[in-house]
């Protein structure tokens, strides 16, 4: 592409000095038409990089809150349906602490386990808070609860 003042610079020089002429104009306006060019890409970088990285915590955070509370209804179902069963001499929340002791690995921090029981059904609920990767930042509070129907034998 060339502009109009060129071609009437280049008319009017001889052969050689047109060369010449395009080489120097050439030389003088390519470093800093680059220069622009990566200064822009540097600060395009200087705002994208740290958004990705923040993103990407938020993609992680997001991940841990997701099986802390899986976790903490997995507890919870186990240690209801332990209870449930019949004839069944288990606590449910030994249970519960004994299944989240087994596979929460301190995804699940700060939990507490309670159990009630009535005629037909056993209801445990797990509370507690996810792991926070940035320590200041804290995760919604986590509450699972399962009510599961006590078995009975019928004849």
């Amino acid at each position: 592409m060339t502009l109009g003042w060129r071609k009437t610079l280049r008319s009017s020089m001889p052969a050689s000095s047109q060369d010449a002429a395009s080489a120097i104009q050439l030389r003088s306006s390519a470093p800093s038409w680059r220069r622009r060019l990566e200064q822009g890409k540097v600060t395009e970088s200087a705002i994208i990089f740290p958004l990705t990285i923040g993103l990407l915590f938020v993609i992680i955070q997001a991940g841990i809150w997701g099986y802390a509370r899986s976790l903490a209804a997995y507890s919870a179902r186990e240690g209801a349906t332990a209870e449930a069963s019949y004839q069944s001499t288990q606590s449910s929340e030994t249970v519960t602490r004994a299944a989240l002791a087994d596979s929460a690995h301190g995804v699940l921090r700060s939990y507490t386990v309670t159990s009630t029981h009535s005629a037909d059904s056993v209801t445990v609920t797990v509370r507690g808070h996810a792991l926070s990767l940035m320590s200041p930042l804290e995760m919604p509070f986590i509450e699972q609860t399962v009510t599961v129907p006590v078995e009975d034998y019928v004849p």
